[in-house]
């Protein structure tokens, strides 16, 4: 195994095939009010996921779109879901098991496009190889047990180590794997754990125009250029910056901590259009990062003008565009349509065709999705 030269240690340094690197700080400039969906997202579109025996969702980690399919990642059930554009249901695997093709947990879901085939990465740590109408069609095995999060080009395999296992800190954050020879290739010595095994919900590894990286107590956005590794932006989050008070916190401790003092600790979820990146932080909301202004917004409250609703639970979509889903629960909905029920106002809210959607919606039904691409 091959172990990257350039790691960054006090300073943020990027190793690159580029004559400069890139390194600019984009400057958060505080919450906006409410604003209107169109005014971040374009082509928006609603349609539930198809319920089934066998499509129930516990909870969506990741969805990977491609040829105009939606692929589900629930870690809960250990399944992965596909889906068709408009949310009629395809097909699951459900493969938990100690054979070939078969796994303990799925950490994470890709879509190798150069050879059109769905990528589980399994623990203990593998990479299981699925045709599109989910049938079993490879494995390769990886060196070491602790990945938790995928992504793949068309020359390379990015994998996110867990840093700390078994209360140690391991020797770096992320793996390259060349799709050509299989050598792994080590990138990025961890930062000093201070709050071990606390992770909002989320993926740290993401696919925008390029292969993103985050993680805790970072202010910078990596961006992996096959063997290279590029500080692409750093936050400067003023008085949200985190403060290191102590050596460690619980997770309790930190959460409530950075609640009360809005603390942005970890970036997350990011996806990339050409004028923009948007992400999550531990502290919820949707934030965008501007490229032309280089500045950061918090958008606490998006206002779906088409439906009369907040937007809420977003997540990527990793695929050809820069897609977004906000997810909501049937659950979360059935509570809008008996506020609509009980009171005028609330009702008034709600568009005829959001009222049409919970008409006759059961709790145990898929969720709705609300889809856009980012502008």
């Amino acid at each position: 195994m091959k172990i990257f030269p350039c790691i960054l240690v006090f300073v943020f340094v990027a190793c690159s095939s580029h004559d400069t690197p890139i390194l600019n700080t984009a400057t958060y400039v505080g919450e906006s009010p409410i604003v209107d969906d169109t005014l971040l997202f374009r082509d928006p579109k609603v349609f539930p996921l198809e319920t089934t025996e066998n499509s129930l969702i516990s909870y969506i980690d990741r969805i990977v779109e491609f040829n105009g399919d939606y692929y589900i990642l629930d870690k809960r059930m250990k399944k992965v879901f596909a889906f068709d554009g408009s949310g009629n249901f395809q097909f699951a695997i459900h493969a938990v098991g100690g054979g070939l093709g078969e796994y303990v947990n799925v950490m994470d879901i890709a879509v190798d496009r150069r050879d059109s085939l769905l990528v589980l990465l399994s623990y203990p740590s593998e990479l299981l190889y699925y045709d599109l109408k989910g049938s079993f069609v490879k494995n390769h095995k990886l060196s070491k047990k602790h990945y938790h999060a995928l992504t793949i080009d068309n020359e390379f395999i990015y994998l996110a180590q867990s840093t700390y296992v078994n209360k140690q800190i391991q020797s770096n954050s992320l793996t390259v794997v060349s799709r050509k020879t299989n050598e792994e290739e080590e990138l990025l010595q961890p930062l000093k754990e201070i709050a071990p095994y606390c992770f909002p919900r989320g993926y740290f590894l993401s696919m925008g125009l390029e292969p993103f990286f985050t993680r805790k107590f970072d202010d910078a956005v990596y961006r992996l250029d096959g063997a290279s590794l590029l500080t692409d932006y750093t936050v400067d989050w003023g008085t949200s910056t985190f403060q290191v008070e102590k050596e460690l916190y619980s997770c309790r401790e930190l959460q409530a901590l950075c609640g009360e003092k809005h603390w942005v600790y970890s970036m997350f979820n990011f996806q990339e259009s050409a004028r923009q990146l948007c992400f999550s932080t531990n502290l919820s909301n949707f934030y965008v990062l501007s490229k032309a202004k280089g500045t950061v917004t918090c958008y606490p409250k998006i206002r779906n003008i088409g439906y009369g609703v907040n937007l809420a639970n977003y997540i990527p979509v990793s695929g050809d565009e820069p897609r977004l889903f906000f997810v909501f629960p049937a659950a979360s909905l059935l509570q809008l349509r008996q506020l609509a029920a009980e009171s005028t106002p609330a009702k008034k809210l709600l568009s005829p065709s959001m009222l049409e959607i919970v008409k006759d919606l059961k709790e145990d039904l898929n969720p709705i999705v609300f889809s856009y691409v980012l502008r």
